[in-house]
């Protein structure tokens, strides 16, 4: 999956659940590191993707932190 996929795919979710466009140029920065920061940690970013997009309808706004790639409870 590469990083036009990856905006694409999240131009999409932002759109269908009305988060506001103005993250957008913070998403577009953090993407080139987000492909390598999976691959040091061992994470398969496209599983991650999937799996995050299923959890982010039901999930609570205040633990967003939970759904970053290689989160762990402390």
């Amino acid at each position: 999956m590469d990083s036009t996929f990856l905006l694409l795919l999240i131009l999409t979710v932002i759109t269908f659940s009305h988060i506001p466009l103005v993250i957008l140029p913070a998403i577009k920065a953090t993407t080139p590191f987000f492909f390598p920061g999976c691959k040091v940690q061992g994470i398969n970013p496209q599983q991650w993707l999937e799996d995050t997009l299923q959890k982010i309808p039901d999930h609570n706004i205040q633990k967003l932190e939970e759904l970053l790639p290689g989160y762990q409870k402390g």
